[in-house]
């Protein structure tokens, strides 16, 4: 099957020395889908705009996962070749958050189920990932554990569409904003 794209093939970096990028996301920014106050996601003079107008709130100290996203497939619509073709994919983060209280039941009964975009801190680099996506959000009520020896906590699953070759961008973290 010939494919018509054209594209040069992009050169590749070597990650020198092991210095590998490791896991770990400890706070979560959910934003407006239409607010305009960020342009420069490193700036924290425009963070605390946002947030101080209402159109961003972040959540800290909360254990992230971004697992692998699925790939969104179709028919191949030409008779020679594999069966199916990727279209998109289908990503889900989830995180859980032990920071549990009357005013944080509330925060997450007003957003569970809104679109909403996000951005969430890699505490080992020290960067962000945002997510201008329509983002779903779904979170749980706060577990009981049967034991005092756990902690409650809010599951909370994020979850949007891409095209094949979107990618989240990073950028620097804007100081004290996504970490003390």
């Amino acid at each position: 099957m010939a494919n018509y794209c054209f594209a040069d093939l992009p050169e590749f970096v070597q990650v020198q020395c092991n210095d590998y990028k490791v896991g770990g996301g400890s706070a979560i920014a959910f934003l407006e889908t239409d607010q305009t106050s960020i342009t420069d996601f490193t700036s924290a003079s425009e963070w605390n705009t946002a947030i101080a107008a209402g159109e961003a709130t972040v959540v800290k100290d909360i254990k992230i996962d971004f697992p692998a996203g699925s790939p969104a497939t179709q028919e191949n619509p030409v008779g020679c070749g594999p069966e199916n073709i990727i279209v998109g994919f289908d990503f889900t983060l989830t995180y859980t958050d032990a920071n549990v209280s009357a005013d944080n039941d509330a925060a997450y009964a007003a957003i569970n189920g809104r679109t909403l975009h996000i951005a969430f801190y890699e505490c080992e680099t020290e960067e962000i990932r945002v997510i201008e996506r329509d983002c779903i959000v779904t979170a749980l009520p706060a577990t009981l554990p049967a034991s005092n020896k756990q902690f409650q906590q809010y599951t909370v699953s994020i979850e949007w569409s891409s095209p094949a070759d979107w990618y989240p961008v990073r950028y620097t973290a804007p100081t004290g904003i996504f970490a003390d």
